[in-house]
């Protein structure tokens, strides 16, 4: 019986697991003010719980960087005109892991920008959309899934254990 609970578990968990796509991996050189711009697109499919999720190692290891988060629309009125916009986030980080909260759907660009010490920086980054799974063509919700998987799993065990029953009451 626990084996059964532990398997409806983890296919329960398998149903709603946390989903990622990878949005940029590469190195690259910042010289001062310098940057570099990410693109990246969050879709009705994949809002729900979206969480950007990076690590970022900068050499020399004793400088950081800036990661600004635009509205793309923003993004490319603050570069045509350098007038001010708002900016979704900012960020000031040494060599670690970083989250950021897209606040829903949209085009996206984040800023990867050199503000440290007048020095050239190297940059490696790794940087993934994190977002719960939907499907907005699915009409049954999360609990009527929920339901049929589990009478399809009493179904299985009963057959299963019907089956080794008589398969040893003959013997």
């Amino acid at each position: 019986m626990k084996v059964f609970i532990l398997a409806v578990l983890f296919l329960f968990n398998i149903m709603t697991a946390e989903v990622f796509s990878l949005i940029e991996q590469d190195t690259f050189d910042l010289s001062f003010s310098q940057y570099k711009d990410i693109n990246f697109q969050v879709t009705e499919e994949m809002s729900q719980d979206a969480l950007l999720r990076g690590n970022v190692q900068i050499f020399p290891r004793t400088a950081s960087i800036e990661l600004i988060l635009f509205h793309e629309d923003d993004y490319r009125r603050w570069k045509g005109t350098g007038e001010d916009v708002d900016t979704l986030t900012y960020m000031y980080i040494t060599s670690e892991p970083f989250e950021i909260e897209p606040p829903g759907v949209g085009d996206y660009i984040l800023i990867v920008s050199n503000k440290s010490d007048y020095l050239p920086v190297a940059v490696i980054i790794n940087l993934d959309h994190h977002f719960t799974r939907t499907d907005p063509e699915e009409l049954l919700p999360a609990a009527f899934k929920f339901t049929h998987l589990i009478i399809i799993l009493v179904a299985i065990s009963f057959s299963i254990g019907t089956f080794i029953i008589k398969h040893f009451s003959r013997s």
